[in-house]
């Protein structure tokens, strides 16, 4: 659901992407973030959406609850594989 956590901050998607913050769009950002982005069943636009989470302010995702539990998942399998995480995903 990434696009679900990217919308988490509606206020810095809308400039992220290029769009008004348009309250009536928040309900589904699903739609709204496909749209801003180009997203189509041929091209996911993978690269654009890496560039965008590299930037996110994922301080603020986390009252996402969506996001909070990938991170818990995250940070338990990095714990079992000994990989070190960047101070932004530490708990």
């Amino acid at each position: 659901n990434v696009e679900c956590w990217i919308c988490a901050d509606p206020a810095w998607a809308a400039e992220a992407l290029g769009v008004e913050d348009d309250a009536s769009t928040r309900a589904n950002p699903k739609t709204r973030f496909e749209r801003a982005l180009g997203i189509s069943r041929d091209d996911k636009k993978e690269e654009k959406i890496a560039e965008l989470v590299a930037k996110a302010p994922i301080e603020r995702w986390r009252n996402n609850g969506s996001f909070a539990h990938f991170l818990d998942d995250a940070r338990s399998h990095a714990a079992r594989l000994g990989c070190p995480l960047g101070e932004n995903v530490q708990a």
